[in-house]
């Protein structure tokens, strides 16, 4: 099961839509808390977790270190996703733990692509640092 937090409903909408193209069911949270409350109270139990930079509250990089810090969660591989292309950002994320980061196309093909891409991924041999980045 895909966990996938954002603030955006239309973003959701989209990603929901692409997951489904690919065979895969998408639990979605509009709130990075609500998503760490379901990591705590399973099922559906998460097998990958994407998160938006930009949320209310708590930003995905908060939710992603939160993640990181429980030593219950701390080997799910986590995709950040954001609108932003900024090397920084890329960076704190990377630093921060998350296995991934995929710039947000509008183009549905492209951004289904990249989803498929990520969960392709053989996260348990760790992913090469020159792919952690795909737009």
């Amino acid at each position: 099961m895909i966990f996938y937090a954002d603030d955006d409903l239309d973003d959701l909408d989209f990603f929901t839509e692409a997951a489904s193209m690919l065979g895969r069911k998408v639990k979605t949270f509009t709130l990075g808390d609500d998503l760490i409350d379901q990591l705590k109270n399973p099922p559906p139990k998460a097998a990958i977790i994407f998160l938006d930079i930009n949320m209310p509250k708590k930003s995905g990089l908060q939710i992603l270190k939160e993640i990181r810090s429980a030593e219950l969660w701390n080997k799910l591989p986590i995709v950040m996703l954001s609108t932003a292309k900024e090397q920084a950002m890329i960076e704190s994320s990377k630093g921060s733990g998350a296995n991934l980061f995929i710039t947000k196309s509008a183009n549905f093909e492209k951004f289904t692509q990249n989803l498929k891409r990520a969960l392709d991924t053989n996260f348990s041999s760790h992913p090469n640092p020159q792919q952690f980045y795909f737009a």
